[in-house]
């Protein structure tokens, strides 16, 4: 049954077992929709931009599918990996 449980969770991707939990005093926004690499990218460029005052705020993007390698670059970047979340 343990080899069962294994093989279902090793089919699933990464990010669809990903949960998000809110900081104690901390804000977020969630962006949902058609959210592709480039729209999240001016997303982020905008809204992280210091006139915004946004800086300490996290932001989840909900998305059925599995990111593309776009998108990845952009989570794994050292600019957004530590305030988004997908």
């Amino acid at each position: 049954e343990m080899n069962a449980l294994v093989q279902i969770l090793s089919h699933k991707s990464l990010y669809a077992r990903t949960s998000f939990k809110a900081r104690a005093k901390g804000l977020h926004i969630v962006v949902c929709g058609h959210v592709t690499a480039s729209s999240v990218t001016g997303f982020l460029q905008e809204f992280y931009h210091e006139d915004h005052g946004n800086t300490d705020m996290m932001v989840v993007l909900l998305h059925p599918l599995t990111p593309t390698y776009d998108m990845q670059r952009i989570l794994k970047s050292p600019k957004y990996s530590n305030r988004i979340k997908f």
